[in-house]
């Protein structure tokens, strides 16, 4: 091989690796199943064997290594980061042996998970160990936000084209004969990087393979999307939370300077950041403390820590990735999504709304878009915050924040950009409530002098406290409720 994967890698020997999985595969391919397929494959016999050993080498040379937007300069083995990560299936918690052995015996899984919480880090760990069992099937990697990349355009030739690029005598019979046999293990990466345009009909295509190929092996990754519900072939699992353990395990594996992930680890344990433990469950909004870290030393403000959040959010995280750029429906850029990101977090900090069903959403974005003056259309944004931002996450009932600490930050963020009346005006209708949340701290400590010159005057004239009214409103009803 031209280029080491490193000590680690199991078992020390990549081409033992490799040779014995190219074995398996032609053991199964050219002694196994049915008479049409080792036709399609004997009448390649020996450029059969060295395609798929030149195929199965790049596969490891590709996927036994990630990079990510802390990790951009050098790749880093997948094996020295990987930690296993709290899965769950059907509200059952998993492990990941078990998510293997389901897609061994089941064909079929559907992996969700919320922006960085290992996706697609997990997508390459199930390449590499359906590698590593030898069992004789070729996997096959394919990003998902990378077919317009392609002339072919669709999976199937996207599949083709990937296996064809490090082996040149592939056939098409080949192809078709190996779904039909079941000897792919196809893995698609990122369903909701899909462009918008094109979605529906790379969902339909899935949906056509899987009943078309019944013995391929599919495992795909993806946010939560509404329209996964329909996908009844695949078992669901889903990365949850990770336990404080695992987080700091997670730190310490992260190459990264030894002095911010020894701080970082250190406020893990001493219980500092306990107040924010359900932001730092999901390993990439955590690790965006090591540069702050680094830079600010052991004080680094929450509002610090929240704008980065945001900014990996709404595109740190995306930037990252090889020729892709998410599409935003509302296309509204960075800046304006952030006002109305902001200004809906107001509004619904305000009414003391936090979990909400589909239709109240409309009416808090229809009174969002009023507020803030721009023109978007409300069911695209919606997906925008919902999809691409993950700000709200689809429950049971409706929609909730996924972090309430972001609702408060982003609504102190939109009463810091009000002039001096308006800013009074806001601060009336938080004042309730500054000794059980957190939006007058934030906003003190985004605008201390301005803040403080207005809270002046405002405990001076010794306002009454605004009462909200309660009961379903229109739109117009709330949107006068919060123009200030």
């Amino acid at each position: 091989m031209t280029e080491s994967l490193g000590n680690k890698w199991d078992p020390l020997d990549e081409q033992k690796l490799v040779t014995g999985v190219v074995g398996k595969i032609l053991d199964r391919v050219l002694t196994g199943g049915e008479s049409a397929i080792r036709r399609a494959w004997a009448n390649h016999k020996i450029k059969t064997q060295q395609g798929v050993s030149t195929y199965v080498e790049r596969q490891l040379l590709r996927h036994a290594k990630i990079k990510n937007f802390l990790l951009r300069d050098k790749p880093v083995l997948l094996d020295d980061l990987f930690v296993e990560p709290a899965l769950s299936s059907s509200g059952v918690p998993q492990s990941f042996d078990q998510l293997i052995e389901t897609l061994s015996q089941l064909n079929r899984v559907l992996l969700i998970g919320s922006p960085g919480s290992g996706k697609t880090l997990l997508a390459k760990k199930v390449l590499i160990e359906s590698l590593r069992k030898k069992d004789g099937f070729i996997p096959v990697f394919i990003e998902l936000r990378q077919l317009p990349q392609f002339e072919e355009g669709t999976i199937l030739g996207v599949m083709a084209a990937t296996i064809k690029s490090s082996f040149p005598g592939f056939m098409p019979e080949q192809l078709v004969s190996g779904l039909e046999q079941g000897i792919f293990t196809i893995i698609l990466d990122g369903f909701d990087e899909v462009d918008r345009e094109k979605s529906k009909a790379v969902e339909a295509e899935i949906l056509r393979i899987s009943v078309r190929y019944p013995y391929l092996r599919m495992f795909i990754s993806s946010r939560h999307m509404e329209s996964l519900r329909g996908w009844n072939d695949f078992i669901v699992y889903r990365i949850e939370p990770q336990s404080l353990d695992t987080i700091i395990k997670i730190v310490e594996r992260f190459p990264y300077q030894d002095a911010p992930k020894e701080k970082l680890i250190a406020l893990l344990k001493s219980g500092e950041l306990q107040q924010n433990i359900n932001i730092l469950q999901n390993p990439l909004l955590c690790l965006v403390l090591l540069p702050a870290l680094r830079s600010r030393g052991n004080m680094v403000r929450a509002v610090d820590y929240f704008d980065g959040c945001i900014d990996t959010l709404i595109h740190i995280h995306d930037n990252a990735k090889e020729l892709f750029e998410r599409q935003w429906k509302a296309a509204l850029g960075t800046t304006r999504l952030r006002q109305c990101v902001a200004a809906l977090s107001f509004i619904t900090y305000v009414e003391n709304a936090y979990a909400f069903s589909y239709r109240t959403l409309r009416e808090y974005v229809e009174a969002t878009r009023d507020l803030v003056g721009f023109d978007f259309d409300t069911e695209s944004f919606i997906y925008d915050i919902t999809v691409n931002m993950a700000l709200l996450e689809e429950v049971e009932f409706g929609y909730e924040f996924q972090y309430r600490q972001f609702q408060e930050y982003l609504a102190a963020c939109y009463i810091c950009a009000l002039d001096a009346v308006q800013l009074r005006r806001a601060l009336e209708g938080i004042a309730s409530r500054q000794d059980t949340d957190m939006v007058f701290q934030y906003s003190h400590a985004l605008n201390k002098t301005t803040i403080e010159q207005n809270w002046s005057v405002f405990v001076l004239r010794a306002p009454r406290i605004i009462t909200l009214p309660s009961g379903r409103r229109t739109a117009n009803q709330i949107q006068g409720t919060h123009k200030v």
